[in-house]
């Protein structure tokens, strides 16, 4: 064996990954003992080692560039290792220390098994080594990336299962099934209809937390970020995207929590309503529905007390812009008594005669009765569609079993007609259990209009809330006055009942010989006359394309 300097001295270095990539080498420990019995025997002196446990398939190794950078300085011109991949597993570590063989600053490289000295002909056994390690990663990672996508495409996320699932124990790993959470997933879905019926996410969360002691797998209490990842992630609604980012959408095997289209309500109602902030001492009703006239910026609340001469303590909320946008905002708050006076106020102008609304409603039923063909009609253009789509898809498989399409575009074309097949399939699914679903919303509109200040002075705060999402959007304190675009149902139907009444009172009464004028404008006035008003078939046409009701395809 011949010498590395006059002293006979190297440094060891001795590197290991984790036990999934690397079983086959020993651990750490064996390592060193193994290669300084090895010295021992070769009669070289080990002056340093340097232990790591990093992967070598890309570059940045802390300790490694610690070897080079003495290698580099001449401080060491031998290094003693396991096997040259101990080295390097990647093409720039190799180039590195193949330079400094080069530069004549790196003399050998020593094995158990064999000697690398800077000749040609081992320099190239060394180049051969480092190859060899990278295809062996190379292939791995294409192996690894095969079987992910495989699995995807098997409908099983290759990820953990997210919160109210949970990967069944007793398949072998790379088959494990994705379950329900006995335990957690009747929550989860409770959490869900709470958002769906218009409850703030951050109540939500308080409520599961402190209310019903929801906990995750780990024991932690369900956190902001990971709530509002459930509430983006479509997993929870059967379908998931694999990998990331690429568009390519797979439908999962696992049972769905959500129905696709509650997941998109649940989008909706977040891109609405924005995300209410956390953590609030006080729950305040009309908290997270305003926004600032002046400036744009939302409005929150602030509770004050005052002591009477009494020694009573008197609460009072005041509603006020955040300044969040515009810090010089001089727009003043307005007291909650104040607020709900402002919307009365509202309230008061969307009076409809009880008549009307009588009429309108026996309009819509007859209306709802009679549409079985209209809807039969819808269905089977449904139907079509989805015949088509399977058309497609059948076309999409022949083009890629005869190569004309690339694996990667048939899988992005393909997801994209899945998922508007699954989405047309649940809406044909949701047509036939209840094709006149319109009709309950309709009544609500009606009754809303109806008798809204009424209900609305006997009402809880949170029904009081529920009162002014339905009431319209844009909602707005602007000089200590509330703004608002009233829902353009509810606005016609107000507009359209002072029509009708005022144009029904004009009307000579049916008797001849009577010179009274009718009282009660709707006595005698059949549903045959008020269809004749193109303004009230508008009416009837709005109420039943109302969000609730099925869209005609």
């Amino acid at each position: 064996m011949s010498s590395i300097n006059a002293n006979n001295r190297c440094v060891l270095y001795v590197r290991k990954s984790s036990e999934q990539e690397d079983r086959q080498v020993l651990s750490l420990d064996s390592q060193v003992r193994e290669m300084r019995e090895y010295a021992t025997r070769a009669g070289l002196i080990i002056a340093e080692t340097l232990v790591e446990a990093a992967s070598a398939k890309r570059p940045g190794r802390p300790v490694f560039e610690q070897l080079v950078g003495k290698i580099s300085r001449g401080s060491v011109r031998a290094v003693l290792a396991w096997h040259p991949d101990r080295l390097s597993r990647n093409a720039l570590d190799a180039a590195r220390l193949v330079d400094l063989m080069d530069q004549g600053k790196l003399a050998e490289i020593h094995t158990p098994s064999q000697v690398f000295r800077a000749t040609p002909t081992d320099k190239f056994f060394l180049t051969f080594h480092w190859g060899q390690a990278k295809l062996e990663n190379d292939n791995k990672s294409v192996n690894v990336k095969r079987g992910l996508n495989e699995k995807a495409r098997r409908g099983a996320r290759p990820s953990p299962a997210p919160t109210g699932y949970l990967n069944d124990p007793l398949k072998p790993k790379g088959q494990k099934a994705v379950l329900l959470d006995p335990d957690r997933a009747p929550l989860v879905r409770r959490m869900f209809d709470l958002v769906l019926a218009g409850t703030p996410p951050a109540e939500v969360r308080r409520r599961a937390n402190d209310e019903w002691g929801f906990r995750t797998r780990h024991g932690r209490p369900l956190s902001r970020s990971c709530f509002y990842l459930m509430l983006s992630r479509p997993f929870y609604a059967g379908e998931f995207e694999y990998p990331e980012g690429s568009g390519i959408w797979h439908k999962g095997s696992h049972p769905p929590i959500l129905t696709l289209g509650e997941f998109d309500r649940i989008k909706k109602l977040l891109a609405t309503e924005g995300r209410p902030r956390s953590g609030k001492r006080h729950e305040f009703a009309y908290a997270g529905l305003l926004s600032c006239g002046s400036c744009g910026a939302a409005v929150t609340a602030e509770e004050k007390h005052k002591r009477l001469r009494t020694g009573d303590i008197r609460r009072y909320v005041y509603y006020h812009c955040t300044k969040r946008k515009d810090p010089e905002c001089t727009e003043r708050g307005v007291e909650e008594a104040a607020l709900e006076g402002e919307m009365q106020r509202v309230m008061k102008g969307l009076t409809v005669h009880a008549d009307f609304a009588a009429w309108a409603l026996a309009c819509l039923e007859d209306l709802a009765a009679q549409e079985g063909s209209s809807d039969r009609i819808a269905q089977e253009s449904l139907r079509r569609t989805i015949a088509a789509g399977e058309k497609r898809l059948d076309g999409l498989l022949d083009m890629r079993a005869a190569g004309e399409i690339t694996p990667d575009l048939f899988a992005r074309k393909s997801s994209t007609v899945e998922r508007e097949l699954a989405r047309l399939r649940e809406q044909h699914a949701k047509n036939e259990a209840n094709p006149v679903s319109w009709l309950a919303l309709a009544k609500g509109k009606l009754a809303l209009a109806q008798d809204a200040v009424a209900r609305f002075q006997t009402a809880t705060p949170k029904a009081k809330a529920e009162m002014l999402r339905n009431l319209g959007s844009n909602r707005q304190l602007l000089a200590k006055r509330l703004e608002i675009t009233l829902d353009p149902v509810v606005r016609m139907v107000t507009r359209l009942s002072r029509v009708a009444t005022r144009e029904a009172v004009g009307f000579e009464p049916p008797k001849r010989g009577s010179t009274q004028r009718r009282t009660d404008p709707f006595v005698g006035v059949g549903p045959s006359w008020f269809r004749r008003w193109d303004a009230v078939r508008t009416t009837v046409i709005e109420l039943m394309m109302s969000p609730n009701r099925p869209k005609q395809p």
